[in-house]
């Protein structure tokens, strides 16, 4: 995916908590590594929270920000929103390798 994807990805998770990356308000998170992106994704709360220990963005006034995030549920929305895709996928997945094996089994043969 590529960085901008991501960055896009990561406002829209956000725009709920009336947060902006790289905002001129004093809870807005400002980034200073473009990794910031992929991580966050990859490992949400937990990215989100090792990113800023490693300096990876920083934010004037955290405890507005967290107040924000928290207040909004962006982390219940990003994790439904997750799981809904992964059973999209897996439902994609299984689908294609049921067709596979039934027409492997002759039963389903044009």
């Amino acid at each position: 995916m590529s960085p901008n994807h991501l960055e896009a990805q990561v406002q829209e998770i956000l725009f709920p908590a009336d947060v902006r990356i790289n905002g001129s308000r004093r809870w807005d998170s400002n980034v200073h590594n473009e990794g910031f992106y992929a991580r966050v994704r990859r490992q949400s709360s937990v990215g989100l929270g090792e990113t800023y220990m490693d300096g990876w963005w920083n934010c004037r006034e955290l405890d507005q920000f967290f107040f924000k995030i928290f207040a909004a549920g962006i982390e219940q929305r990003a994790a439904r929103s997750w799981h809904a895709i992964s059973l999209f996928l897996k439902s994609i997945i299984f689908q294609s390798t049921d067709e596979i094996a039934f027409h492997r089994s002759g039963q389903g043969a044009p």
